[in-house]
């Protein structure tokens, strides 16, 4: 145990002297801190390794971090093993290493697919928001030869599942015209920003979050650009498969929350 502690300490020493703080790190991993590479880059996320509990995967929404898990980790941890992501460029993960990455759906799912190997983890449920909620239908979908892998599904206002029409291009052009002023540090940038969560989290429980999420808008930008881009890309359609997900499936879809 001592061992493992120090183990323990030491990435976390590491980890900070080798990464500059940046205002993203306070959505990100806030205990039980792992790290492991993903295609040459460091990859942070939550594991208590509690192995005779069952298992939640949680994914959490582009531009945040696994810290909006943290109200429902404080409230789940005594009855389960909680695995929670940082993706690329968010929370403490680094930002992908290899020029050729992209943030989707699809790099995100063999992300997530390479830890689940990695921790061989069974009879999980995965629940996942926004990008986060498309990465795990995604995963669903390819390892559903694994049965024994994902044993059920929660997923919030899921990315890859609009029909798609003028109207969507329309306003994924509109929001990536935004973030590349964000990219481009335009001041104008934040306040539009601060506007437009107060919009999607205006409950004054998640003001909190909000502010974290504003103040680390020139951090994730450039990932929130790529990642609106992607929404348009076929291969982050995740329609045409759905319908062969076997898992039971829970899907909310919020508004104002």
């Amino acid at each position: 145990m001592k061992t493992y502690l120090l183990s323990n300490v030491k990435k976390k020493k590491m980890a900070s002297e080798e990464m500059p703080e940046l205002k993203r790190h306070k959505l990100g991993v806030r205990d039980n801190l792992n790290w492991y590479d993903f295609e040459g880059t460091k990859i942070a996320y939550r594991d208590d390794k509690q192995l005779d509990m069952p298992v939640l995967l949680c994914l959490h929404a582009i531009g945040h971090g696994s810290n909006d898990f943290a109200e429902f980790i404080d409230e789940f941890k005594e009855y389960f093993r909680i695995v929670a992501i940082d993706w690329p460029g968010q929370g403490l993960s680094e930002p992908f290493q290899d020029p050729h990455q992209r943030h989707s759906i699809q790099s995100y799912s063999r992300l997530t697919i390479r830890l689940i190997e990695k921790l061989d983890l069974h009879d999980l449920a995965v629940i996942g928001n926004s990008i986060g909620g498309g990465v795990a239908l995604n995963i669903a979908y390819l390892l559903k030869d694994q049965r024994p892998r994902i044993k059920s599904l929660i997923v919030c206002n899921p990315a890859g599942v609009d029909k798609g029409g003028i109207l969507a291009k329309l306003f994924i052009g509109h929001m990536v015209k935004k973030f590349r002023a964000g990219v481009d540090k335009k001041p104008a940038f934040l306040v539009w920003f601060r506007h437009y969560y107060r919009d999607v989290l205006p409950n004054v429980n998640a003001e909190h979050e909000r502010n974290l999420i504003v103040n680390a808008g020139y951090d994730t930008a450039p990932i929130l650009e790529q990642a609106w881009l992607s929404f348009k890309d076929p291969m982050n359609d995740i329609r045409p498969f759905l319908t062969r997900i076997d898992q039971p499936v829970l899907v909310a879809w919020a508004s104002k929350d």
